[in-house]
């Protein structure tokens, strides 16, 4: 939860002892031990293409588990996340266009398919993802 991720960071600190800023990397070792997790750390990559060649074009709502983004254009968006468990996505209804499909590289949909506007997705490794929009 988000108190226990506010806990650890303040366990954990921001700095390392050489006063380098390490607390993605303590914080990411900290929520492994606390939550049991055995998996490894893969990066996530998410985009969405809405067909328009303007790079401040058309956005879109996507929702990653409890995150609501908004992808489009130059617009992506990066994080980590643990193998252990699945993903979930939502493209949600955006004005004038219409969710076509999903593209995913590197992970695997477990629930949903390519073209239904919510999925789960088991990352296998660092995986890209691209919410396709008409």
């Amino acid at each position: 939860t988000a108190a226990e991720v506010e806990k650890m960071t303040a366990l954990y600190g921001t700095r390392g002892r050489d006063g380098k800023a390490e607390a993605p990397a303590l914080l990411a070792r900290a929520l492994a031990e606390h939550f049991g997790l055995t998996g490894s750390l893969a990066a996530l990559s998410l985009s969405a293409d809405t067909g328009e060649d303007d790079p401040d074009g058309a956005s879109v709502p996507i929702s990653l588990n409890t995150l609501s983004l908004e992808l489009g254009g130059a617009e992506s968006w990066q994080g980590q996340y643990y193998t252990d468990y699945p993903v979930t996505l939502t493209a949600q209804e955006a004005d004038g266009l219409e969710f076509v499909r999903w593209e995913v590289d590197g992970g695997t949909i477990t629930e949903g398919s390519v073209s239904t506007p919510s999925i789960q997705v088991q990352l296998n490794g660092d995986t890209r993802i691209r919410a396709v929009y008409e």
